[in-house]
C-alpha cells in the first residue's frame, strides 16, 4: 500500500474484505472503492446542496470521462454543520 494514510488503507482493507473474491489489480481496487463513495456518499450529499463538486476530464481515458476532482461544503452545509453542533452542545448533560 502507498503513502495514502490510515483512512485510504482502512477504506481499501474494508472493500477487500467485503467482496467475495480478492481484487488482485490494486488500480481497480481503488477506483471500485472510489465509484462506491461518490455514489453513496459524495452525490447524496450534493443532491441536499450540502456539498458542490468540480470535475475534470479523465486522465487516460479523455475528455469523454469526467472523474470528480474537488469537493467542499456549501454555505447551507456549513450552517447546517454548525447547527448540528449547537444541538449536540445543548443536549449533553
Amino acid at each position: 500500500m502507498s503513502g495514502h494514510g490510515l483512512a485510504h488503507g482502512t477504506a481499501h482493507s474494508l472493500l477487500i474484505k467485503g467482496t467475495p473474491m480478492a481484487i488482485e489489480n490494486q488500480d481497480n481496487a481503488r477506483r471500485i472503492l472510489r465509484s462506491i463513495i461518490e455514489s453513496t456518499v459524495i452525490n447524496p450529499l450534493v443532491d441536499f446542496r450540502i456539498l458542490q463538486t468540480d470535475y475534470e476530464p479523465h486522465k487516460t481515458l479523455g475528455v469523454e470521462f469526467r472523474e470528480l476532482s474537488t469537493f467542499w461544503i456549501t454555505p447551507f452545509g456549513n450552517g447546517l454543520l454548525e447547527a448540528i453542533n449547537v444541538a449536540m452542545k445543548t443536549n449533553q448533560p
